[in-house]
């Protein structure tokens, strides 16, 4: 699926405001193709610029995120982190 689907968008504004209150900053959300998110990626990253995600997180994010998680919990014995924790290890790591 695209990020510009109904369902997509919403889901990628819930994500996306957390990350630009946790960065101080204001987000304005356009909706953009996958492909073309991951080729500006790739372009920027070519011509010097230093970009805070690559090309496997752009498409881990417009990956359905709606699965059973027990199977996981029960067979590996892991907990999934929750997208607030995750977003604030990432910073505590250096993500500005």
């Amino acid at each position: 699926p695209e990020l510009n689907e109904p369902s997509r968008r919403h889901h990628c504004h819930a994500r996306l405001a957390p990350c630009a209150v946790a960065l101080d900053r204001r987000v304005a959300i356009f909706p953009v193709p996958t492909a073309l998110l991951v080729a500006g990626a790739r372009i920027a990253v070519a011509v010097g610029f230093k970009i805070p995600f690559d090309v496997a997180e752009i498409r881990r994010a417009t990956e359905d995120k709606r699965f059973d998680v027990g199977p996981l919990e029960n067979r590996l014995g892991i907990t999934p982190r929750p997208f607030d924790e995750g977003l604030r290890l990432k910073l505590e790591r250096g993500w500005t």
